[in-house]
């Protein structure tokens, strides 16, 4: 009787779990089936029209197939209706370009966080894309309920802004910025009462002839017209007047001058919110626009490219702005006498952390004003023609002093820094000198450090220098190029903890002081990175006479995008291991005296895009596959006389495939991992087979009390559940 009893209970709880299973299940279906509405066929038919109308070779609509667009990248609808809300079709081939970033950026996200119809952290935005047509499709003027429109970096060939886009009355954000768009931006737009963010920024001839219709964009908070013409547009105030909330106003390089921004305030101007003002590139000259007293709230000014030599009022310009955190005064005239407790007295600046005062006629000493700053976390003095030495200041995290005839910096009392740059200068045996005392730097900040241009040449890269740069394990960037280094590379480059992993997940914080450009030199020609610096890892050795091995230690710097070791003496082979520097974009080892075979694991590279191994004396044959089949310039492997294969049009004879050994060890890895399912496989199925016999003596079998106990064991239970 107790045996029949537990027996009854095993069974019971089997259907119990039974039910239970496609009881969640069905609530799942169920649920997801309300919870998600599919859009309708006038807007997907719409979308199918746009797709149609443009030339899409990066395939950024390759997802716009299927009966629901709701599904579609790039493409978001509002849950409960399936209307669509949101069309992201940013074009991003330009990466230099970048109007919302960083904490611009983030901004934008903070206004739209809680729409429904606005996702974060989309990875398909991540790749390069670009839309090509003659016009924008009127077709999309279906898409009523839409919120959110992005078609900036796009190329819409010098067609004309649409008006329908004044027809979208739920559009909070609106991006058509650097689109190939001309002529005047159209008055519809200001029907567009709930607007929070336009951005109609652009390098091409646009204009606008009369700003009265802005005043209808009454809800604006972000306001981008970056290389708009102005000079002609009647109505200007109304960019101050109407616009209670607005928070950030860039106007660079829109034709303005003082005749323009000479109009006067009167009671109804609101402009003690704005954080963001932006009027670099215009002409700005003799006295600073009156409506800047208003504007107490300001965090972030810009007016490079305005006369500030011959300002009357410049003394007063730092008093207005005490909540003033970062200020951009390049290309401003300023002379020595401008910066000075009489004139622009920094030091009043208590909240300033950024300041930008390059490409100014500054000359002679460091500005005294401003090593008093304890505020100022990044200081740009490039291109001026400051001579003296550089002092410290303790609390500074980026200091960029290039292209100026500074002799000494002090590398051993910057140590705080992150970033230095001092190329182009006449630094002269900077690094060399009694060892410094570790009490007074126990550690060395710098992720960035240029030094490349000077006239380095008493210096040996494996003695003093090494002795500095051992010591910078979090360094990223390094450039000692074109500075007569003598010496071998030091093996304890291969140290550099922070070439080691890529800085995807702290872009942001790289980005809050690294926007300035960096250089790279791949097969002569100059690439720069402009604003991106914080994701390029880099390493610059060229151009010295430096001589030894490629040290093997280089090759642990997986999170490494370019290194550049040519035009040296170098010796030896390619480490073997090359392949394990994953994440190489660029590799040039040219103008050397490398001997032997490229070694094979060089075709793992999967992201090389720029390879010079050429004018050494390599050999052999050239390796084949994955990416190195993309990169068929000759040039790239010349001057190597006993290399042969393709791309060069000598053949191989007699040489070993120096694939063969790769794609014999990636078949037998193959062959591991088909073993290892088949195993899998052949246990479930095993599995599957014994349970389905289980379940039929359980339905004919009295039981007994040992299949009864065995039912109770915690792994029976699993495998009954698991299936």
């Amino acid at each position: 009787m107790m045996g029949n009893t537990q027996w009854g209970l095993g069974i019971h709880m089997i259907i119990f779990i039974s039910i239970i299973s496609l009881s969640l299940s069905t609530v799942k279906c169920l649920g997801a089936r309300n919870l998600t509405a599919t859009c309708s066929n006038q807007e997907r038919l719409a979308l199918l029209k746009f797709k149609h109308s443009v030339k899409d070779e990066f395939g950024m609509l390759s997802s716009w197939n299927g009966g629901d667009c709701c599904k579609w990248k790039r493409v978001h609808c509002n849950g409960a209706t399936g209307n669509v809300v949101s069309l992201h079709l940013r074009g991003n081939v330009e990466l230099s370009y970048r109007e919302l970033e960083g904490e611009d950026y983030e901004s934008v996200v903070d206004i739209l966080v809680g729409e429904d119809y606005y996702v974060t952290g989309d990875s398909e935005f991540s790749e390069e894309y670009q839309l090509v047509g003659d016009k924008v499709n009127p077709c999309l003027a279906e898409l009523r309920h839409l919120k959110y429109l992005e078609l900036s970096g796009n190329d819409f060939r010098g067609s004309r802004i649409p008006e329908f886009i004044g027809s979208f009355k739920k559009l909070s954000y609106l991006n058509l910025s650097n689109a190939g768009f001309i002529g005047n931006i159209p008055h519809h737009i200001g029907n567009l009462s709930n607007l929070k963010v336009l951005d109609l920024s652009t390098t091409e001839p646009v204009m606008v002839d009369d700003m009265a219709w802005f005043s209808g964009l009454s809800s604006l908070e972000h306001l981008s017209l970056n290389g708009v013409d102005l000079s002609g547009a009647q109505n200007l105030d109304r960019l101050l007047y109407t616009f209670p909330s607005l928070l950030k106003l860039s106007l660079s390089y829109c034709s303005l001058s003082n005749a323009h921004l000479g109009f006067h305030l009167n009671s109804n101007t609101k402009l003690s919110n704005i954080r963001h003002l932006d009027l670099s590139g215009n002409n700005i000259e003799s006295q600073l626009p009156v409506f800047l007293q208003n504007m107490t709230s300001l965090a972030f000014l810009d007016l490079s490219g305005s006369n500030l030599s011959l300002l009357w009022n410049s003394a007063n310009l730092l008093t207005m702005f005490p909540s003033l955190s970062e200020l951009r005064l390049s290309r401003c005239e300023l002379q020595t006498i401008n910066i000075s407790p009489t004139h622009l007295n920094f030091s009043t600046c208590s909240n300033l952390q950024q300041l930008d005062l390059s490409d100014n006629r500054i000359e002679g000493r460091f500005p005294d004003v401003l090593t008093n700053m304890s505020s100022l976390l990044s200081l740009d003095l490039s291109r001026n023609n400051l001579n003296s030495s550089v002092p410290a200041m303790p609390n500074l995290l980026k200091l960029d002093l290039s292209f100026n005839m500074i002799k000494h910096v002090g590398i051993r009392r910057q140590c705080h820094l992150k970033q230095l740059i001092v190329s182009f200068n006449r630094l002269e045996k900077e690094m060399v000198g009694p060892s410094i005392n570790v009490s007074e730097c126990p550690q060395y900040a710098f992720e960035r450090l240029h030094l490349s241009r000077n006239d380095l040449s008493g210096n040996f890269l494996n003695s003093s220098i090494s002795e500095i740069l051992e010591r910078l394990t979090n360094l990223r960037d390094l450039d000692l190029s074109h500075n007569e280094l003598t010496g071998s590379i030091p093996h304890c480059f291969g140290n550099f903890y922070g070439m080691t992993e890529l800085p995807w997940h702290t872009t942001a914080a790289f980005k809050s002081w690294y926007d300035g450009n960096v250089m790279q030199v791949i097969k002569g020609v100059t690439l720069e990175y402009s604003k991106m610096w914080g994701l390029v890892i880099n390493m610059v050795l060229s151009s010295n006479k430096l001589i030894g091995e490629i040290p093997r230690e280089l090759t642990a710097l997986s999170g490494l995008l370019g290194l550049n070791l040519s035009h040296n003496h170098l010796i030896g082979h390619i480490p073997k291991c090359i392949g394990n520097m994953t994440s190489l974009f660029s590799l040039d080892f040219s103008s050397n005296e490398l001997i032997g075979t490229i070694p094979p694991s060089i075709a793992s590279l999967n992201f090389l895009s720029h390879l010079n191994l050429s004018h050494n004396n390599l050999s052999g044959r050239i390796p084949t596959g994955n990416q190195l089949q993309t990169l068929t310039d000759p040039s790239i492997y010349a001057a190597n006389k006993d290399l042969c294969g393709a791309p060069l049009p000598k053949n191989c004879f007699n040489h070993e495939d120096t694939t063969t050994d790769t794609s014999k060890n990636k078949h037998e890895d193959a062959n591991e991992h088909k073993k290892v399912w088949f195993y899998l496989i052949t246990v479930r199925g095993f599995a599957t087979g014994f349970w389905g016999f289980v379940e039929v003596f359980c339905s004919r079998s009295n039981g007994d009390k040992s299949f009864s106990c065995l039912l109770r064991q915690p792994w029976t239970k699993y495998m009954l559940q698991s299936r």
